[in-house]
């Protein structure tokens, strides 16, 4: 494998594998790349993002993991169940707990961003024995991140307002 990452679209479509795969009652799309024997980690997106939002870290990332990259339910290409019900974090989590299943991570590290860092830490606390950790930085001013197994979560304060 190159050590320099893809930058164009098709290169890095060619380095990723689309799968679907039905859980909680619906369907999610993900992308996997990287060697199936390398760590898992999953990457989940925030809102109003897919699986994309990551196609710039995915190949130096894919390098050392074995990187999954889901559409949470009614983003990207994963169903879009009608009705206001199921979009709440814990329904999330559980579409995630059994991805991982599903897929047959061993403890991945969930990484997640704005909405996907919400559903992170739902999935820590409601199934820590399926995760080894996460990461999640649920918006802009707030980084969470520790072992499930942890009796509480750090809370890391960040800038309050975004620069530009």
């Amino acid at each position: 494998m190159s050590t320099t990452p893809p930058t164009s679209w098709r290169a890095i479509e060619a380095l990723v594998e689309h799968g679907q795969v039905p859980v909680n009652g619906t369907m999610l799309h993900y992308v996997q790349a990287g060697p199936r024997e390398a760590p898992p980690l999953v990457l989940l997106h925030g809102f109003p993002e897919s699986w994309i939002m990551w196609r710039r870290v995915v190949p130096e990332l894919a390098q050392q993991f074995r990187v999954v990259a889901a559409d949470l339910r009614g983003y990207g290409d994963s169903a879009k169940p009608p009705g206001p019900s199921g979009y709440d974090k814990r329904t999330m989590a559980i579409d995630i707990r059994d991805l991982i299943q599903t897929l047959e991570l061993a403890q991945p590290v969930v990484v997640g961003h704005d909405r996907g860092g919400r559903v992170a830490r739902r999935l820590a606390l409601d199934a820590p024995e399926v995760i080894r950790s996460t990461s999640s930085q649920p918006n802009g001013s707030t980084i969470i991140s520790a072992p499930p197994r942890w009796p509480g979560w750090r809370y890391e304060p960040g800038p309050h307002r975004a620069r530009g």
